[in-house]
Order: C-alpha cells, then sequence, then structure tokens
C-alpha cells in the first residue's frame, strides 16, 4: 500500500527529511519526530506507535534528576548554623524550578543569585520562594542583575550602595547575634579587576565589622593570588578552594566566598549542579544558641468523627434572619461567617500539625518515578562523554 507523500510540516529531527506517517517515531518528551530507520539501525518493520526520547529532552529530564536527588542530599549532609551560597545562573526566570526545589527545606538562609537577568517588567512575586524574601537589584538591560532569597526567619534589609556598581548589601540580623553583611559581587568592570575589587572594600571594610563578600568575581584564583592577598589586607578570608567552573578543556576558580575574621566559619564547599555551568559555592558559621529552626505548621478541622445530628440540630438553632438586618454586603458576610464558624468550632475545632515545606508542589511520586526510570540514559551519555 502506498504510505502517501511526506507530511511537509513534519521533518525528521535527525536527517530533516521529510516524515512519512508508516515511519514515524515520536518522542515522548516532546513534539520530535524521526525516522524509525534513523534510530535503528536494523531492517525490522517498525511497531505501531513507537514511542522514543530524543537527546535534548533525556539531556534535560536528567540532569533534572540529578539536581533534585543532589539537593535532597544537601538538606542531610550539611553542617548546621548559617549558611550562606552563591550561584550564578545566567537567566533565573528559566531556572527557577530548580532554586525552588534545592530551597524547598531551607536548605540555605542566604542564597545569592547572580545574573540574574532581571529587569523591571518582573515582579517579585513572579520569582518568588516560599519561606523566603527577596532583595534585588536588576541589570541594566543587557544581562546581569543580583537577587538574593533570605529566610522569613531573619529580620533583613537591602542596603542602599553609594558605589555606583553592581552590588547588592544585605543586612541580616539574626537573634543573639551582631548584624551581618551580605554583599553580592558581579561585575565586569574595564580595567583591572584586583584595583576595581580593592576600591570598593576601602569603602566597604571601613563601615562594617561583619562582612560576607561572595559572588562570580571574575578572577580565577587558581592562577593569580593577587586578590586573595588583597582581601587579606582587609581582613577578609577565602572560603572556596576548589574549582568552581569545569569544563572539557578548562578548571577556573572563580565563584568566591569571602568572610570577615570576626564570623566563625565551620564548614564550605562546592557543589555542582547541572542547572547552570558554574558550581554553587556555599560557606556556614556557628550561631549562638544552636542551630536555627523553623517548622511550618498549617491549620485544619478534623470532621471525620462530627456527629452530623448533632452539628444539623446546632445549625438550625442559628439566627440566620439576622441577616436581613444589614444593607452592606461585606457585613452580610462577616455576621455569617461568625455564626457558622460559631458552630464548626464546637464541633470541629482548628488543630494545628508540622508539615514538610513543599514550594515545588507539581513535583510529586509519579515524576519522581519517571525521572528515575530514565536515569540510565543519563549515565550511559555521560559515560560516553568521558570517554570521547
Amino acid at each position: 500500500m502506498n504510505p502517501g507523500p511526506p507530511d511537509i510540516n513534519r521533518e525528521c529531527g535527525l536527517c530533516c527529511i521529510g516524515v512519512q506517517s508508516s515511519e514515524t517515531v515520536t518522542c515522548i518528551g516532546c513534539p520530535a519526530v524521526v525516522h524509525y530507520t534513523c534510530v535503528n539501525t536494523s531492517n525490522q518493520t517498525p511497531p505501531v506507535g513507537l514511542e522514543w526520547l530524543c537527546t535534548d529532552w533525556v539531556e534535560d529530564i536528567s540532569t533534572f534528576y540529578d539536581f533534585y536527588q543532589s539537593s535532597d542530599k544537601l538538606v542531610q549532609n550539611l553542617h548546621p548554623g548559617l549558611r550562606f551560597a552563591h550561584l550564578n545562573v545566567r537567566g533565573l526566570l528559566n531556572k527557577l524550578n530548580h532554586i525552588r526545589i534545592l530551597l524547598k527545606n531551607q536548605t540555605f538562609d542566604i542564597l545569592a543569585i547572580t545574573e540574574s537577568h532581571l529587569d523591571g517588567s518582573i515582579e517579585d512575586e513572579e520569582v518568588s520562594v516560599s519561606g523566603y524574601n527577596i532583595c534585588r537589584k536588576d541589570g541594566n538591560g543587557r544581562g546581569g542583575g543580583d537577587l538574593t532569597y533570605v529566610r522569613e526567619l531573619f529580620s533583613s534589609t537591602a542596603e542602599t550602595c553609594e558605589i555606583n556598581l553592581e552590588l547588592l548589601p544585605v543586612t541580616l540580623r539574626p537573634n543573639n547575634s551582631s548584624p551581618i553583611i551580605c554583599v553580592t559581587v558581579v561585575y565586569r568592570p574595564q580595567g583591572e579587576l584586583v584595583d576595581w575589587y580593592d576600591s570598593i572594600l576601602k569603602k566597604l571594610s571601613t563601615e562594617i565589622n561583619n562582612l560576607v563578600l561572595l559572588g562570580d568575581f571574575i578572577v580565577d584564583e587558581l592562577k593569580s593570588s593577587r586578590l586573595k592577598d588583597l582581601m587579606i589586607s582587609h581582613d577578609l578570608h577565602q572560603q572556596i578552594t576548589t574549582p568552581t567552573r569545569v569544563t572539557k578543556d578548562s578548571r577556573t576558580l572563580i565563584d568566591h566566598i569571602y568572610t570577615s575574621n570576626s564570623i566563625g566559619h565551620v564548614e564550605s564547599g562546592v557543589i555542582p549542579f547541572g542547572c547552570s555551568d558554574q558550581h554553587l559555592v556555599y560557606a556556614i558559621r556557628n550561631l549562638r544558641g544552636g542551630s536555627l529552626k523553623c517548622h511550618k505548621t498549617i491549620q485544619y478541622r478534623k470532621f471525620k468523627d462530627v456527629n452530623l445530628e448533632n452539628l444539623s440540630a446546632d445549625m438550625q438553632q442559628v439566627p440566620w434572619s439576622s441577616f436581613e438586618a444589614f444593607v452592606d454586603i461585606d457585613d452580610v458576610w462577616a455576621a455569617f461567617k461568625d455564626l457558622f464558624l460559631g458552630v464548626i468550632d464546637k464541633h470541629a475545632p482548628l488543630c494545628e500539625k508540622r508539615v514538610k515545606s513543599n514550594s515545588a508542589p507539581w513535583i510529586n511520586d509519579d515524576v519522581l518515578n519517571e525521572i528515575h526510570n530514565r536515569e540510565y540514559l543519563h549515565d550511559k551519555a555521560s559515560s560516553n562523554f568521558q570517554s570521547d
């Protein structure tokens, strides 16, 4: 039977030739279609309705799985204390789900995002994370931009900076501890980088005792110690010692965290994440009074054991006709609510319980199972990359 002419609107994703309906293989993760012969070297007849995973979808879903698994491990393994972190995302909007998953269990108390690529058209609500406040300073329309997520547990203030540079100073006020200034840096100045940093440090270090300076510093500290020596002269010490950007051809340490001597440092490190080509860097300091605890609670009612006959009887005793005395609809609603909840509170009073924070509600068991089933594809792709 003649299968008919190719559908000119559907091209093979591998050879770019039109695909006939009888030989179409469809990716189950995206709209891509290919010839059966392009993905199968045998001469077998293609089965009807064959499904397939294209390379782009495998890379995306596998990277997401690794990110989700890694973020869960962070919660279990990080030392307790005040946790600072920085990540250069090169565009926050398309990485927002990764950030929400990373922070779903309040993994970090302060997460500084650089290269957010946001502008005034993006409202704070669009990039919000449950349990965190936002301090931000947008770029000039050609990229850049800083955004800092600060846990709601802390009192924090975004400070104005007299220096006309891309800095985002945030004052953090932990309980039983002196205020800390966390300054996010991302800037590409013309000329000598170290001299530029010296000019801003002379301003900052004379006014601030407890200082955390973190961001994308551009300077590769593995090749030059000038910036490190400069920081030491201002009583600031580098906490990151391993490469933060690793490619096939290079290993550089350009994402730094510097802290003053007054900040008791207990742990720091580098964590690779698939959502950025630069690794996340973090540092942890001790807090007086032990580790931070901030639990999420919800209120609910138990209707399982409610005696419906008694509830109905009490509802019949409510003077519902009293609503007629009100003209304004808001007053009517308020009166109804008070009378109705008065009966409900008697039979099913409010209860409170602690729950896990869930800033990514779309991540359910079905999604995780599907991601897990495709993990082997990522392992295979990674092994091929290493062999090349």
